[in-house]
């Protein structure tokens, strides 16, 4: 790949999102970017306003945006909408921002196409972001605590997404060579389809992550996901394991899945057990007594020669 013939084709997602899918389109369109983009909006059989405004835009920027529309949405049959579409795009990367999402820096793309510049072996470049929760009012942005900073600073290689993804897609942008569209054209069923993107394109080169905060990631009430209890979302994570665990092209990391999974089931059933229920307090007693213990220790320092 010629780093100077570099370009970049953004995804947009959208499923019944006219409300918002102006402002995401906006926001893409108003990039500030010296390389060559495109933006290809995939419909997944919207029943609102949707059609209209893709027709609205494409006119408005002839040749610059193209879409692809369903007539049975994708989604809730199993089958992400907008894999079939990166196979055929003419480009070197590929970014995604969902409908309801939007960028806040005219600069994203400019700052993730030179950084693959700088560094073409570079599998997933991502940024930060804030959370926009939806109401009445509008949008109100949020941002991330330190921890969740730092949670998506750290990851830098394959092995860092079988505990969870803390790459969001809207701010990610991949190495197209790096999407294993074999991998993912199977994950029939699979309901948390950003993280196999992740887990597949990890594999082929290493990670960064831009420090600023370029996309706002909308949380509204009627969001799936956040309405989930912590069962059914460890559900819809293991879904992604087991199929990482059986279908990744690297035997290596498949084993690592394959072990995450074994003791996950082992700690859970050890958890659930009448005795582990009546010896928890005694563990937890334990490691307090141990942390207070330690924090009155001296602690030893080594002498400078």
């Amino acid at each position: 790949m010629e780093s100077d013939n570099l370009s970049a084709t953004v995804i947009v997602a959208t499923y019944n999102q006219s409300r918002l899918l102006e402002r995401c389109l906006d926001s893409i369109v108003a990039q500030n970017c010296s390389f060559p983009y495109s933006i290809h909006v995939v419909d997944d059989a919207s029943t609102d306003n949707t059609k209209f405004i893709i027709q609205k835009y494409k006119k408005k920027y002839p040749g610059k945006i193209k879409s692809t529309s369903y007539e049975i949405n994708q989604y809730q049959n199993g089958f992400p909408p907008e894999f079939p579409i990166i196979e055929q795009l003419e480009t070197t990367h590929i970014a995604f921002c969902d409908g309801d999402d939007y960028w806040i820096s005219e600069d994203k793309l400019e700052c993730q196409l030179l950084a693959f510049k700088k560094r073409p072996e570079l599998s997933i470049v991502h940024t930060g972001y804030l959370f926009g929760e939806q109401n009445s009012n509008g949008t109100i942005l949020k941002s991330r605590t330190r921890s969740q900073i730092e949670k998506a600073r750290g990851v830098s290689n394959a092995l860092d997404f079988i505990k969870g993804n803390e790459v969001k897609k809207s701010t990610a942008m991949f190495r197209k060579t790096a999407l294993d569209m074999n991998f993912l054209s199977r994950c029939y069923g699979v309901r948390a389809q950003d993280w196999l993107v992740c887990a597949c394109a990890a594999l082929s080169g290493p990670i960064a992550f831009l420090d600023e905060e370029t996309t706002v990631y909308s949380i509204s009430p009627q969001a799936s996901y956040q309405r989930l209890d912590q069962k059914v979302k460890l559900e819809i994570k293991n879904e992604v394991r087991w199929y990482c665990a059986a279908f990744l092209p690297d035997e290596g990391i498949r084993d690592k899945y394959r072990t995450f999974l074994i003791i996950d089931i082992l700690r859970r059933k050890i958890s659930a057990s009448k005795g582990y229920l009546i010896l928890k307090p005694l563990v937890l007693m334990s490691r307090i007594l141990y942390s207070g213990l330690k924090q009155k220790l001296p602690s030893r320092t080594r002498r400078k020669n």
